[in-house]
């Protein structure tokens, strides 16, 4: 049991309870849902849904009778993420190296098993992924998460491995956990990550690490089409001005 201090406001736990499940089902959800992932009564489910949805928060479809996330929930997401630190100092650095290597650059950083887009710059280049502020993947899968989670602490990152479920994207796609752990490790020793065609065929992403003092913070990334990959040259270019763009954002002292 949680040792809670007086000043502690039940109520407002399962409330924000109530929302952090919309935050991690994609789906619309119903009562039912909503009273099963939370552990309250079909009685206090309905309590707190008709209050979050009274105050803006959700909205219901009687069609369905099903809840989902409404405009104002969103904008509070939105807002954290513009109000971050991380998100002035990296700008720069991704404008910067879209704009010398034409191609798509983004910067994340890592909730539970998956990562948040904190920002993104769009290259002239012929991707044209759905993927913003806000928008979430699963960090096994993404160059971006692999060169945060290869820095975390180990028990740390045990922990979260231990709770990612694999799914194959791609003929290409790392599955296994063992085989997570090895790729994390060479990523961690080589300074960056990568995946060549894991998510989706035809594209590969890097990534190097974003420090803030000791500890990991977030990943600068670049997706580009396979085909440029090809090229030593420009790869070779590519990386080393992506880990110097990581480390500028960096906070070491």
């Amino acid at each position: 049991m949680k040792n809670h201090t007086r000043y502690f406001i039940n109520s407002l736990e399962k409330g924000l309870a109530v929302l952090d499940i919309f935050s991690k089902h994609k789906a619309p959800l119903s009562l039912t849902d909503v009273a099963r992932l939370t552990n309250m009564n079909l009685v206090s489910a309905t309590r707190y849904l008709r209050t979050l949805t009274d105050l803006g928060y959700l909205a219901h479809d009687p069609s369905n009778k099903k809840y989902s996330p409404a405009s104002k929930i969103i904008s509070l997401g939105l807002s954290f993420l513009s109000s971050l630190d991380l998100r002035d100092r990296v700008s720069p650095q991704l404008v910067s190296v879209s704009q010398e290597f034409d191609v798509t650059t983004s910067c994340c950083i890592l909730d539970g098993i998956e990562i948040v887009y904190v920002e993104r710059v769009k290259g002239g280049d012929i991707i044209h992924l759905d993927l913003g502020p806000g928008s979430r993947l699963p960090a096994y899968i993404t160059a971006m998460g692999r060169a945060i989670l290869a820095n975390l602490p180990s028990k740390a990152l045990a922990k979260i491995v231990n709770k990612m479920e694999f799914k194959r994207h791609t003929p290409y796609t790392i599955t296994d956990k063992k085989e997570l752990l090895e790729e994390l490790e060479r990523t961690r020793k080589r300074g960056f990550a990568q995946n060549i065609q894991e998510t989706k065929l035809g594209y590969s992403n890097f990534a190097a690490p974003i420090f803030k003092g000791d500890q990991v913070e977030a990943a600068l990334g670049v997706t580009l089409a396979f085909n440029q990959t090809e090229d030593e040259r420009f790869m070779k270019a590519l990386i080393e001005r992506l880990i110097d763009a990581a480390n500028k954002t960096s906070i070491l002292d």
